[in-house]
């Protein structure tokens, strides 16, 4: 990996312009698909420190909201107008990958489309757990 975080071969040359085409060196991240590991352990993940590098405004997070929030309206302007199409294919129609426009070292949030419907998917059954838990309380 070159300083740049871009995949480069021996003259320089560019392979990936992000190393595993999502940032993720995977011998490192044996937990990162792993929610309810991180769900119980969320305190020890998310330090003091952390925070303050947020607040610092060193790692940014708006930029993100703010780019699925346009994506979201341009897809469903997208719908309106093409009932045929899913809306992962709307999606990927009005907007490259937040990876390619947001680094996530500088842009807190910035994760590939499968993680976040991975992650998405893990929040919504933990969502029903606890109301069917708390129902039967």
């Amino acid at each position: 990996m070159s300083y740049d975080m871009t995949v480069r071969d021996n003259d320089g040359s560019i392979v990936q312009f992000t190393y595993g085409d999502d940032g993720v060196d995977v011998m490192e991240t044996k937990f990162l698909d792993k929610f309810h590991f991180m769900d119980l352990n969320h305190m020890c993940l998310f330090k003091q420190n952390d925070k303050k590098i947020l607040e610092s405004g060193a790692v940014e997070i708006e930029p993100i909201k703010a780019a699925k929030k346009d994506i979201k309206r341009k897809a469903k302007k997208l719908l309106d107008n093409d009932p045929n199409l899913s809306v992962v294919e709307a999606k990927h129609s009005v907007s490259d990958p937040l990876l390619s426009r947001f680094h996530p070292q500088r842009y807190f949030g910035s994760i590939s489309e499968k993680m976040e419907s991975s992650l998405q998917g893990y929040l919504k059954k933990q969502s029903m757990h606890k109301k069917i838990s708390g129902a039967k309380t």
